[in-house]
């Protein structure tokens, strides 16, 4: 069971990196025998978290023909979007769900659902592009569907989030939410509950934010937005915000940096920054890593939406080395026992910092090689040892008066200060 201490997660009373994947359209699109052969994969790579979307994916990749896809909902309609009567949840689907909960529980790894994607509330970003009312959940359908979702699944302790990649409008949206996490809160009490938002945003309903367990934002995967990494969690501890935070959606790696040619992909550096620069800006709880391929669940040859052109497929993508680069964080802080990083200040521009004050123990992520001035870190410092991230070799520059000469490392790299 996941909770909560402080600023960090538990399991069983020992701390919890949430190191997770994002694979949104595993229950509709995945065969049982590639969840097995994925979920193995993950494990074995020392992810400990799965993200999946409950309802149908509204931007994934189509399916090879002759393969099921699941629905949740009965289908009343398909010829141009789907729609359903929400009334009535597909029984074997949830039975297909229970089998893919129960592989999960086998691989122990943690299920972290969502409940309502933006595309089936009203008035969020994804309804005002697709302008179209059909595919919306009625309000009315949300208690019964929270309702036998959390009943059936709680044996599996998941934990919620209530929203998925939204915005939050004026207007009915907030219903939505409230009604689903008092729902959750009666069926599934010891459950955490959160909130996944749009890319680089950070304002959400106060009525809401002050009900959730811990804030999860995304930097996302604008060109132009990438140091919302950093500056969310930073500008939510500047608020006084106590609870963990994570970052639920870093940058995928290969997918198509937004901006207005969509020329250029998420290279495994892009996502190793944006991931360190969350956790040591404040995001210290965890990071959930992407690949373009995976969440999509493409396999070759197969139509995607013609605003991510191009995935990979799942199978390679599943490899890419960004994943072994996020993971590693999760091996570091576990080794070290950082589970109370802060984020402070330092004057270098190009460097985050964050310190462990109980283990007197402190991290700083080097975008290029530079001096890095330690002013601000609290305790004696007696070693300096820096890890370039592209090999992991590790050195031991000289530093003299809390300044640590600069590595001429040719990448990226990590301080280690004791």
């Amino acid at each position: 069971m996941i909770t909560v201490n402080q600023t960090h997660f538990e399991k069983d009373g020992k701390p919890f990196f949430y190191l997770a994947d994002t694979c949104w359209s595993a229950f509709t699109n995945v065969s049982l025998a590639d969840w097995r052969y994925y979920l193995k994969t993950r494990k074995n790579q020392g992810y400990n978290t799965i993200q999946i979307n409950i309802l149908r994916q509204w931007d994934a990749s189509t399916t090879p023909l002759g393969q099921k896809v699941w629905e949740p909902f009965k289908l009343l309609d398909s010829e141009k979007e789907r729609i359903y009567d929400y009334q009535h949840l597909d029984s074997a689907y949830l039975d297909h769900v229970e089998e893919m909960l129960a592989i999960m529980q086998e691989y122990e790894l943690q299920p972290a659902l969502v409940l309502l994607w933006c595309n089936y509330i009203p008035n969020t970003w994804v309804h005002e592009m697709v302008g179209s009312n059909n595919n919306l959940m009625p309000l009315k359908a949300v208690t019964n569907y929270v309702d036998t979702i959390t009943k059936r699944f709680k044996k599996y302790q998941p934990i919620y989030y209530l929203s998925g990649d939204t915005d939050f409008p004026d207007g009915p949206a907030i219903e939505y939410y409230l009604t689903a996490e008092k729902i959750i809160r009666q069926n599934d009490p010891i459950a955490l509950v959160s909130a996944h938002i749009a890319g680089e945003k950070l304002d959400i309903y106060p009525r809401l934010l002050e009900k959730l367990d811990f804030f999860a934002y995304q930097s996302g995967h604008g060109k132009t937005g990438q140091a919302t990494s950093y500056t969310i969690p930073q500008a939510m501890r500047q608020q006084g915000y106590v609870k963990p935070i994570v970052n639920a959606e870093i940058c995928y790696e290969f997918m198509p940096q937004f901006s207005p040619t969509m020329a250029e992909r998420f290279s495994a550096q892009d996502v190793r920054r944006s991931s360190w620069q969350s956790v040591l800006g404040g995001a210290s709880a965890g990071i959930t890593y992407g690949a373009h391929g995976i969440w999509s669940w493409h396999n070759r040859g197969e139509s995607f939406p013609p605003g991510y052109p191009y995935p990979a497929d799942w199978h390679e993508a599943l490899n890419f080395v960004g994943a072994m680069d996020v993971s590693y964080i999760k091996s570091l802080v576990t080794e070290y026992g950082l589970v109370d990083l802060e984020n402070v200040n330092t004057p270098t521009a190009g460097v985050l910092l964050a310190e462990a004050k109980s283990q007197n123990k402190a991290l700083a992520y080097v975008v290029s090689s530079r001096e890095v001035e330690l002013t601000a870190v609290s305790f004696d410092i007696k070693q300096v040892k820096a890890i370039d991230l592209t090999t992991k070799n590790i050195y031991y520059p000289s530093f003299k008066e809390r300044k640590v000469e600069s590595c001429d490392l040719a990448g990226d790299y990590l301080l280690v200060i004791e």
